[in-house]
């Protein structure tokens, strides 16, 4: 007989099997799904690339906006910044205002920006992007059936690493001028 166990994280797989295999040994071959089907891992980790290089072409454009506006910005003060020097305030005095300008504008935009994400990643993950109707009919490979809903996989690291971008963006491009 074959059981299946179904998880709510197919990352938990190994951990699971190895978990099963030493309450059930040696009765029971424990096996985990990648495991038993590898064809399915290898869709399974194509599927993850791609994702990956959407994700990255998303962050890359994001930034690219983000730089480019705060660049025209800082293009714009030019004048102010002259001004300011004319006042007598030294040169890295205005630096460290420029910068200063930079991260809280890197800051506040990671803030709101993650804020208005984390909202969209909990719908999905709630509710999940349903895709079947593109697919036309169910995907079945090697007898599992593929399920199309996509749903969100939310980490700590990738809110990490977005807002460190930004910030380094937003400082970088109100230093161009």
């Amino acid at each position: 007989h074959v059981q299946l166990v179904l998880l709510d994280a197919p990352g938990e797989a190994t951990a699971a099997a190895a978990a099963l295999a030493i309450a059930l040994a040696p009765s029971v071959r424990v096996l985990p799904w990648h495991e038993t089907n590898p064809q399915l891992r290898r869709v399974t980790r194509v599927i993850h690339s791609q994702m990956l290089v959407l994700a990255f072409v998303v962050v890359a454009v994001t930034l690219f906006g983000v730089g480019n506006a705060l660049a025209m910005t800082g293009a714009q003060r030019v004048r102010e910044y002259g001004l300011l020097a004319v006042l007598g305030v030294r040169p890295h005095q205005v630096f460290l205002s420029v910068i200063a300008e930079g991260l809280l504008i890197g800051i506040i935009s990671f803030v709101v920006a993650g804020a208005i994400a984390l909202a969209g990643f909990v719908v999905l993950g709630a509710t999940g992007l349903d895709l079947t109707s593109f697919a036309g009919e169910p995907i079945i490979l090697e007898g599992v059936r593929i399920d199309m809903t996509l749903r969100p996989i939310v980490r700590a690291a990738y809110f990490g690493w977005a807002g460190l971008l930004v910030v380094m963006t937003a400082v970088a491009a109100t230093l161009l001028p």
